[in-house]
């Protein structure tokens, strides 16, 4: 493993990610998570690797060695977020993947202190942000919905999310909707997920049956608002699956 570069390992952790169900895989990244764990003095040699890191980390949260890397790369983002350059050795799009990847151990400190230094981030940067990556942004944060930093920057981004609706796939107005249901009292989030809910019933065939219903309990947490225009007149039934039960759930945007 020592013939590789930092940069190298990177790359096939994120390669073996995409594979979360293979043995094989699994190992190897562990493997190279202990490896990762010593390496203190050598992460700030590789910002855009760490995001790569991360990534893949996550996709097996239960592994011991990935958690311990993933702290030591918590902690390097961290410490880099208090120097004047602050993070701006990362793009966009890995510091969605990097509060993603966080996201997985939201009870771990160094985790949550790693993603509310990405969020003060994130509402500078809010154009450079892809739709994906902000849908990933506010899962993330709303893992920590106590934190001053991840419900401000969420708010930002609810804040551009109506100008954007066309560009976002299914899922991610589902995980924005899951989202932004953590800080209901919001007015931004509540406006945000009443124009996604404008957006539902043209593309309702799109859903898969567990976006259909993150979107119903993310409704739910705003009972009083009835969105009128672009919602049809009639209640629509959705039947939802989740678990193997099958659960009829009836949504009136009357």
């Amino acid at each position: 493993m020592s013939e590789q570069t930092n940069q190298g390992l990177a790359l096939l952790v994120n390669g073996f990610s995409k594979w979360p169900d293979a043995a094989g895989c699994r190992r190897a990244t562990s493997a190279i998570a202990g490896e990762v764990a010593g390496w203190p003095g050598r992460l700030t040699d590789i910002p855009q690797g760490l995001a790569n890191l991360v990534n893949g980390f996550s996709k097996w949260p239960e592994q011991a060695a990935n958690l311990q890397a993933t702290l030591a790369i918590a902690a390097e983002v961290t410490r880099r977020a208090t120097r004047d350059a602050r993070l701006t050795d990362f793009f966009p799009q890995e510091l969605a993947n990097l509060v993603n990847g966080f996201s997985k151990w939201p009870e771990e400190a160094g985790c949550r202190e790693a993603t509310v230094a990405i969020a003060g981030e994130v509402p500078s940067q809010l154009s450079y942000f892809d739709p994906q990556a902000l849908a990933n942004l506010v899962n993330g944060f709303s893992k920590w919905p106590e934190e001053a930093g991840c419900r401000e920057a969420t708010v930002a981004i609810a804040g551009e999310v109506p100008s954007r609706l066309s560009a976002f796939k299914p899922q991610a107005l589902a995980n924005l909707v899951n989202g932004f249901s953590k800080w209901p009292e919001e007015a931004g989030c509540r406006e945000a997920t009443v124009a996604i809910a404008g957006e539902v019933p043209s593309r309702l065939s799109a859903f898969k049956p567990q976006e259909l219903a993150n979107l119903v309990n993310g409704f739910s947490k705003w009972p009083e608002e009835a969105p009128r225009r672009r919602l049809p007149a009639e209640p629509r039934k959705l039947c939802v699956g989740a678990d193997g039960l099958i659960v009829r759930v009836t949504v009136s945007f009357i």
